[in-house]
């Protein structure tokens, strides 16, 4: 299974196809990469991802596995090998908590960041703006937490919420 061919669909600007870049490379996995026009969208994308229609999509032999987060951890679970590192905490109590600030990411960090960034009016803005500032107090002393005398987030290496956290400062809104 692991040795089956791998595509990935994507758009060179989403955040969320940078995610699965990255834990593919993580991963050391060669995968053909295919760029779509989102205004256009190919044939394959449309039967790859029926009910979003976005990016991005990855094809993994005759499986097809949408939506970021789904992929990372499919990505994780498939080429778990002792020459890789592990995404997610192999731990299901740090497994979770990873997940847990994944999702807070997701929902509070990104729409706060829209928001400041293209808020309607400047009252929009501001209620923003202050919204961002706290999930960011929240964020720091967590991370700061979590992340004591270690390189990143989960540890030594590279993992979910540090891709979650990093490749997220992008504003698009495909998944």
């Amino acid at each position: 299974m692991a040795g089956e061919e791998v595509k990935l669909l994507g758009f060179w600007a989403s955040p969320y196809v940078l995610r699965t870049r990255i834990a593919l490379k993580i991963k050391a996995i060669s995968y053909e990469y295919v760029e779509e026009n989102l205004r256009e969208k190919s044939e394959l994308l449309l039967q790859s991802n029926p009910i979003y229609k976005k990016v991005p999509v990855l094809l993994h032999g005759d499986r097809t596995i949408c939506e970021s987060p789904v992929i990372v951890e499919y990505i994780d679970a498939i080429w778990n090998t002792p020459n890789s590192p592990p995404i997610l905490p192999l731990d299901p109590y740090d497994r979770a908590v990873a997940k847990f600030w994944g999702v807070f990411i997701e929902d509070k960090l990104h729409p706060a960041m829209r928001g400041a960034a293209r808020g309607l009016t400047e009252a929009v803005r501001a209620t923003n703006v202050e919204e961002l500032h706290s999930v960011l107090q929240i964020l720091e002393t967590v991370l700061a937490k979590c992340g004591e005398e270690k390189r990143f987030f989960g540890g030594e290496n590279l993992g979910y919420v540090d891709i979650v956290l990093g490749v997220g400062f992008g504003l698009d809104e495909s998944h």
